[in-house]
């Protein structure tokens, strides 16, 4: 496990950070806020020689002979850019993530000056310009020359660190990393590709050849994994059975809604849920019993609608994990849309339900360096469309996110197993859990643990003891020590309703409908003109 990023936010340990000059205080008030509720810090336009740690903008007077680590902020525009091109040292200094790359951010448009003081080393440059700068011998200082975001009201901290704008952020958020919680450990990098609606009752389906899937998916080391639709598992071909059964390693199975109807998982009737998650697990338990061939419980949600209502269902199904980007979250979930730092963890709950963030394949090394920063796996989200004239689209996207980092390609449901967050303090552990289970490894001296579950829950447990114990309202943790591990795993504590989902003729007609198409489009897609670059 890897020291790449920080934990939630904990009351009890947050560090106070000074603003200099007060006005700044107020005019980055939002970022502040939203930077609160990512780390366990609390910003105040205090004096500068108040906090235990200062934010100071325009140039190092206020932080002169200080003791405390400091963050020197860009006081402004200087220098116009031409490309927004970063370039990272080799440094241990620079996040692992970001070590030696060279990305593009396209809203990097201008920065400061900034002079490389004595001592201080060069973390990045932009288009030639000197933009980040550390000294990491007590105390802690470092200088950014992008000028910090002003977010509006409501407005998400996510919009400022995605692929179309995010340099400005990195520092500060390394910078505060460190400051307030170095000590956190995490998974390492990992990474799946999964492509929508395919199902096997061949070994091809429109673009998608199966075969040639698992030959590359070998040969480049990457892992796919198809989201078929449960409708459709009553009939598969012994043949693209075969495929995905010798090729474990690299292919896997998870579900993709269940009729694949319009917006099907926004279902707000409690009742409907529950009948409709059900039905999706027979579904894949009956065509597991028949085929040997097991279809994780794991829910790419089609289009990425999913109410809290249908998430709590899945969860008391039995779904270990759901893959809806925070965009899509906010999106059909209001009330989620106020959390300014939706997005930026390693994962998060929707009613019970673990969540992780998928995207798509535009802006691939940006995409997985951002992830793995902030300790996300990186799930591409492809269709059959994307294999027009074979795989190298997913090839070249492999090796740009090998390129990325050290990854571990695996099944979505490994990854969310392994999505948690470990901090060791002595006989005791702190366990921070963005999944429905977790291996945790523990010495033989561990004898306590503290276990939070995102968006549940918190509770001390005798890490010697095995049991069950309440989580919260509707959910408990079921606890198993072994001699090298704690396994944790997250349970309902009612049974799920005792409801049933009817197929209407309208969802097997318009499946046949849309699967017809996808099963011609090789037909078409000849047609349609090359481009050139």
């Amino acid at each position: 496990m890897t020291q790449e990023w920080r934990a939630a936010p904990d009351a009890e340990r947050r560090v106070r950070i000074a603003v200099w000059p007060e006005r700044e205080a107020v005019e980055h008030a939002e970022l502040w806020r939203a930077l609160e509720t990512l780390f366990p810090v609390e910003f105040d336009g205090a004096a500068p020689a108040a906090g235990a740690a200062r934010v100071c903008f325009g140039g190092e007077a206020a932080a002169h002979g200080t003791r405390q680590p400091v963050f020197h902020a860009s006081a402004g525009p200087g220098v116009l850019l031409a490309a927004g091109e970063m370039r990272f040292a080799t440094s241990a200094a620079v996040p692992e993530a970001f070590r030696g790359l060279r990305l593009r951010d396209p809203g990097c448009r201008c920065v400061g000056v900034l002079p490389v003081a004595r001592r201080h080393a060069v973390l990045a440059t932009c288009d030639g310009h000197p933009v980040w700068t550390a000294r990491h011998d007590a105390p802690l200082v470092v200088a950014s020359a992008l000028p910090l975001p002003r977010l509006a009201p409501g407005e998400p901290l996510r919009l400022h660190f995605r692929p179309a704008a995010w340099a400005a952020l990195l520092p500060l958020l390394h910078w505060l990393r460190q400051v307030s919680e170095p000590e956190w450990q995490g998974p390492p990098p990992r990474a799946s590709f999964v492509i929508d609606d395919p199902n096997l009752r061949r070994t091809r389906y429109g673009a998608l050849d199966f075969h040639e899937l698992a030959t590359a998916a070998r040969r480049e080391n990457f892992h796919a994994a198809v989201a078929t639709i449960p409708l459709d598992l009553a009939q598969a071909s012994d043949a693209a059975v075969r495929v995905f059964r010798d090729n474990r390693e690299h292919l896997s199975l998870l579900a993709h809604g269940n009729n694949h109807t319009g917006n099907e998982l926004a279902e707000q009737d409690a009742a409907a849920c529950a009948g409709l998650a059900r039905q999706a697990l027979r579904r894949m338990e009956r065509f597991a019993e028949r085929t040997g061939l097991v279809v994780e419980r794991v829910m790419a949600a089609p289009h990425g609608a999913c109410s809290a209502t249908m998430a709590s269902a899945l969860a008391v199904a039995g779904f270990a994990a759901a893959l809806i980007s925070a965009g899509s979250l906010a999106r059909w979930n209001p009330e989620l849309a106020a959390e300014a730092a939706l997005g930026m963890s390693p994962g998060w709950t929707l009613g019970g339900l673990p969540v992780l963030h998928r995207q798509g394949l535009r802006y691939v090394r940006t995409q997985a360096a951002l992830a793995h920063f902030l300790g996300q796996p990186v799930i591409f989200t492809a269709h059959h469309g994307d294999c027009d004239g074979g795989l190298e689209r997913l090839r070249e996207a492999a090796r740009e996110c090998n390129a990325a980092a050290s990854v571990r390609w695996m099944s979505p449901s490994a990854m969310s197993q392994s999505n948690y967050l470990l901090r060791a303090e002595r006989e005791e552990v702190e366990v921070r859990m963005y999944s429905g289970q977790a291996r945790v490894p523990l010495s033989r001296e561990v004898r306590a643990a503290s276990v939070t579950v995102h968006g549940l829950g918190r509770v001390r447990i005798d890490a010697d003891r095995s049991g069950v114990v309440p989580l919260c309202e509707g959910w408990l943790l079921m606890v198993s020590r072994t001699a090298a591990s704690l396994e944790l795993e997250v349970l309902p504590a009612a049974q799920p309703l005792a409801a049933r989902a009817r197929v209407s003729p309208w969802a097997r007609a318009r499946r046949a409908m849309c699967e017809a198409r996808d099963r011609m489009y090789p037909l078409f897609a000849a047609e349609r003109p090359q481009v050139l670059d």
